[in-house]
């Protein structure tokens, strides 16, 4: 059996489909895609310094990648369970949390670089 080569921009089409399928079906994704959007282009008019801007646009990925994990792990207990277990729910309630945690944390992020840019802490 000959076994194909790797070619890396055609295995970019994978994740791409991912992120499409999860932007056209999950609502909460469409809303932190807004968000993202929204927060994104207020960053360009932020009196900020350039480094605060760029921490304050990479910790927005959290809330994506969160988003990510949680949909990719309720795909795969709604195709292993498809009727309702007591496992199932716990599975996507622990995904939801890691969603929650990235929330959590991105609060964190911006709550202290806007502190610091605005001279609260040094």
């Amino acid at each position: 059996m000959k076994k194909s080569k790797y070619n890396f921009w055609r295995h970019t089409i994978y994740p791409l489909e991912g992120f499409v399928n999860m932007v056209k079906h999950e609502r909460a994704a469409q809303i932190h895609l807004t968000a993202f959007a929204i927060l994104s282009i207020v960053l360009i008019f932020l009196p900020f310094a350039t480094l605060s801007k760029i921490i304050l646009f990479a910790s927005m990925f959290l809330m994506i990648i969160g988003e990510t994990i949680n949909t990719a792990i309720e795909r795969v207990v709604d195709l292993a369970s498809p009727e309702i277990h007591p496992l199932a729910k716990q599975a996507k309630d622990i995904a939801a949390l890691v969603v929650l945690l990235f929330f959590i944390l991105t609060g964190i992020i911006w709550l202290t670089v806007i502190a610091y840019e605005l001279g609260y802490i040094a």
